[in-house]
């Protein structure tokens, strides 16, 4: 299945070494999300490219789908009452928030909000409700933000949100799972069931 701008792609953990098995035990098959923004370029890189907005160690950036080739993912896509009204200003916040050179990735929420909610989770006891939003962000916080602030309000917003909860969130849709690859007839990318 084409990406179609907006999507969110969330990464799944299928990996078998020893760290991603614990990992994938802990919290599920998700660790990962990405907000696929279409074809684009930039000052730095006029070339047109397959952009993804997201954030990683070095804080939330505007890079290159390509990096994601191979990638396993879930395809989920915003609910189309949504995207018509909301769709330039989603592009304008992730945007603002990728040119942010102060929005750094959010190594103390991984300890302070994330991991404390997986273990509740786990051991199925209520989660406080007391997550408070920042400057800075995990990949899941990111693209919440970004859709929070252009005024589609999809996830809880007390609990940090974690990439599972876009797969598993009403106002969103599942497209296709498989491997994001690259059509070279198309020359554009997609989500296919094998590696590409």
């Amino acid at each position: 299945m084409y990406l179609s701008s907006l999507d969110i792609l969330v990464a799944m953990n299928d990996r078998n070494d020893l760290f991603s098995r614990f990992k994938r035990w802990l919290m599920g098959p998700y660790d990962h999300v990405g907000l696929y923004l279409g074809m684009m370029g930039t000052v730095t890189n006029p070339a047109v490219f397959p952009a993804v907005f997201e954030s990683v160690g070095r804080g939330i950036l505007i890079r290159d789908l390509r990096s994601w080739n191979g990638r396993k993912v879930v395809q989920v896509r915003i609910l189309e009452v949504y995207t018509g009204e909301f769709y330039q200003a989603i592009f304008a916040r992730a945007i603002q928030m990728a040119s942010d050179y102060g929005s750094h990735y959010d190594f103390p929420a991984i300890i302070r909000w994330a991991i404390p909610r997986i273990i509740l989770q786990k051991l199925r006891i209520p989660i406080p409700q007391t997550w408070k939003r920042d400057e800075r962000h995990i990949c899941s916080e990111a693209v919440y933000s970004v859709l929070e602030d252009s005024g589609i309000d999809v996830l809880i917003d007390t609990q940090v949100p974690l990439p599972g909860d876009f797969v598993d969130c009403s106002e969103l849709y599942e497209v296709d799972r498989g491997y994001v690859g690259f059509n070279e007839k198309v020359k554009v990318p997609g989500v296919y069931n094998s590696v590409h």
